[in-house]
């Protein structure tokens, strides 16, 4: 099976579709790859895997550029929206290119929703395409409201999902609907319905042990636990003098908020802030941010830089104050962590009330509410809670032995030979060839998910 996949964002979002695409190629399927990267990391190392062929655009100067943009945590919602269209512009000429060749040229397309470039030509094409997307506040369901949502009182969650859908679809359906235009391609009704939501197939890379799936959402609709990285993929060993700082009976407590940094205008004040927190509470702290001088400890601090590997650091933690962000939230709680989350938007609202809500974490804070006092506050108590590491440490098991590749590739591979794929094989010369693919990992799928 030849597979195009298109990754995008930080190297959190990267990495669910790199890990995804390490598992096809040990499955003996062949993958392209683009990936469109706002960090610095250099991907082409990937390209050393047989079946694998990665290309990359960076666009860290483009974004960065744009400071006014950056500091998007303390705009409203409509405001947040217009940045990222802005942003999309730096990449669209690639998402095109890319989409165009990945439909034209092989069996399935992989890609983030957000990417509808690769939706609509797919459609064009008549590939079938697969969304990979861990953002459950898209997913339609009459169990509960939409997260934006949920404080309504008094309106039927049918109806707030109406009303979600169409304010989805006052942002995105004239893009949309003139991309589709250009390509000599009929206008979408519902953009949501018709190129966010694939009517092929939706990969949830979500742990059903922090989130239950819908019991209304179709079978396109596939929770397959978080994608995690191989263990020699980041070859990442922490420095010694890292190492010896992580030692003792007390373990430290880990902050860092990713890619969130990049937003931050003034990030000296911001580290400030930090370590006036850290210099509140009675214990060793790591914080991971891009500081001047990295690298280095200062009192009971050590300042960390650079890109590292979560799972190696976060196992000998007590704690981990961070962003929300869906892979920094699988990695922590798998290595047996409570959070506590800096909300800067997008998904880490609910991401934030997930891990609440599963007992692994006593609160969070709006970045634009941020001060010392309180996240130290928040960091003592929850060092304090042993009812809520001991919830952390069986969780962290149940997710230790959750395989979220291996099932969504058991998904994938069961789909292929299921008789609706067949037929559109029929009508796709691309497709005719490949009728003998995937044949194993498909008995059990209903038992794992």
């Amino acid at each position: 099976m030849k597979i195009g996949m298109i990754a995008q964002g930080s190297n959190g979002d990267i990495e669910i579709f790199v890990s995804l695409a390490l598992g096809l190629i040990k499955h003996n399927h062949e993958v392209e790859l683009l990936i469109i990267t706002i960090n610095d990391r250099d991907y082409f190392f990937l390209n050393k895997h047989k079946r694998l062929t990665v290309f990359q655009k960076h666009v860290h100067s483009e974004f960065t550029s744009n400071r006014d943009d950056l500091e998007f945590w303390n705009k409203p919602e409509k405001e947040k929206d217009e940045i990222y269209n802005k942003l999309h512009d730096f990449i669209k000429s690639d998402l095109i290119e890319y989409s165009y060749r990945f439909s034209e040229d092989n069996d399935i397309v992989i890609g983030p929703p957000h990417v509808f470039e690769l939706a609509c030509l797919a459609e064009k094409f008549n590939t079938p395409y697969i969304s990979v997307n861990y953002n459950l506040q898209i997913y339609r369901t009459n169990d509960e409201a939409p997260f934006k949502f949920s404080d309504v009182k008094d309106i039927p969650f049918d109806k707030l999902w109406d009303i979600y859908e169409s304010l989805y679809n006052v942002s995105l359906k004239r893009i949309i609907n003139r991309f589709r235009k250009e390509h000599e391609m009929p206008p979408a009704k519902n953009v949501f319905h018709e190129v966010v939501i694939s009517d092929f197939l939706n990969l949830i890379p979500y742990s059903k042990h922090l989130y239950k799936a819908k019991r209304d959402w179709n079978q396109t609709y596939q929770m397959c636990g978080f994608m995690k990285s191989p263990n020699d993929y980041n070859n990442w060993e922490p420095p010694e003098a890292l190492f010896e700082f992580m030692e003792g009976e007390e373990k430290p407590v880990f902050i860092s908020v990713g890619s969130m940094a990049e937003h931050e205008i003034d990030l000296e004040n911001f580290q400030s802030l930090l370590l006036k927190a850290a210099h509140l509470i009675s214990r060793k702290v790591i914080i991971l941010t891009n500081w001047k001088e990295g690298n280095v400890i200062e009192d009971n601090v050590y300042k960390l830089k650079g890109f590292i590997s979560y799972p190696v650091i976060l196992k000998k933690c007590a704690l981990v104050v961070h962003h929300g962000g869906v892979g920094t939230s699988h990695n922590t709680t798998e290595a047996g962590c409570p959070s506590i989350v800096i909300k800067y938007g997008h998904d880490q609202h609910f991401n934030a009330k997930v891990l609440f809500d599963a007992g692994i974490s006593n609160g969070s804070i709006d970045r634009k509410d941020l001060n010392a006092e309180e996240l130290a506050r928040l960091i003592n108590d929850a060092l304090e809670n042993k009812q809520m590491k001991k919830k952390a440490e069986e969780l962290a098991l149940l997710l230790q032995n959750e395989n979220g590749v291996e099932i969504a590739i058991e998904i994938i591979e069961q789909k292929i030979n299921h008789p609706e794929f067949k037929a559109l094989k029929i009508e796709n010369p691309v497709l005719q060839a490949n009728e003998d693919l995937a044949e194993t990992h498909s008995q059990t799928i209903t038992q794992k998910i």
